[in-house]
C-alpha cells in the first residue's frame, strides 16, 4: 500500500526517526559510491551527541473523587454510649498528572564524509538533520559543529526533512518549502549557498559534480 502521505511521512519524524535516518544515510553513501570512483570515496562517520527527551505525561489509571463537604447520616452522628461524635474529614489531592522528568541520552548521529582517496581528506561532509539537532542545547551545539566546518575548506550539504524544529539560521529569507537542502561550497564562502532540491537525486548529481 503506497503512502498517503505526499513527499516525507510525518510519522517518521517520531521514535521511527532514528532507523530512517540510518538507512537514508547508508544509502545515500552506496549511491554516491559509483560515481565518486577511483578519486573519491563515500564512508559513514558516526558521534553521539546528548540529548534530553521532550517531558512526557502519564495520566492516572483512574480517577478518584473526593468530596469538598462529607455528609452523614443523623444516626451516625452518635456513639453507642449516647455522646455526640465529631467526623473529621480530611481531603487528600491526588495528582492530575504524572510527569516524567528526562535523561540525558547519547544519540547516534550517521553523516556522509566524502573523502580523497589517496591522502583520506575530507572533502565533503553531508549532514542530516535530527530532531536533537533542532532543539535546546542540541540545536546550539550543531550550530558551533557547522560553524567549525564553514571555517575549513571542506564542502558542507545539509539536508533538512523535519518540519519542527528550528531552521538553520541564515542571512535572508529562503523560499517557501517544507524540507530544504542547503549546500555551501567551500570557494563561495563567506556566502553559502543555500540550495532547495526537489529530490534527493537531483541532490546527489549537485554533489557530485560539487566534488568533482
Amino acid at each position: 500500500m503506497a503512502s498517503p502521505f505526499p513527499g516525507m511521512d510525518p510519522y517518521l519524524e517520531g521514535e521511527m526517526w532514528q532507523e530512517f535516518h540510518d538507512r537514508f544515510a547508508n544509502q545515500i553513501s552506496q549511491q554516491l559510491i559509483p560515481h565518486l570512483r577511483p578519486k573519491y570515496t563515500a564512508l559513514l562517520a558516526k558521534r553521539y551527541v546528548l540529548d534530553q527527551p521532550i517531558l512526557g505525561v502519564l495520566e492516572p489509571p483512574e480517577r478518584v473523587i473526593y468530596p469538598d463537604v462529607h455528609v452523614v447520616r443523623p444516626g451516625s452522628m452518635h456513639t453507642p454510649g449516647g455522646s455526640l461524635a465529631t467526623s473529621h474529614a480530611t481531603a487528600v489531592l491526588e495528582p492530575s498528572a504524572e510527569l516524567i522528568s528526562p535523561g540525558i541520552e547519547e544519540v547516534p548521529q550517521l553523516s556522509v564524509e566524502i573523502r580523497d582517496v589517496a591522502n583520506r581528506r575530507l572533502v565533503t561532509l553531508i549532514e542530516i538533520l535530527s530532531p536533537v539537532n533542532k532543539r535546546g542545547q542540541g540545536a546550539q551545539d550543531y550550530a558551533r559543529r557547522r560553524s567549525d566546518i564553514l571555517q575549513t575548506a571542506t564542502h558542507l550539504l545539509e539536508i533538512d526533512l523535519l518540519v519542527n524544529g528550528q531552521r538553520i539560521e541564515l542571512i535572508g529569507q529562503p523560499p517557501a518549502a517544507a524540507y530544504y537542502v542547503y549546500l555551501s561550497r567551500m570557494e563561495r564562502r563567506p556566502s553559502p549557498r543555500c540550495g532547495q532540491f526537489r529530490s534527493v537525486h537531483r541532490c546527489l548529481r549537485s554533489l557530485c559534480h560539487c566534488c568533482r
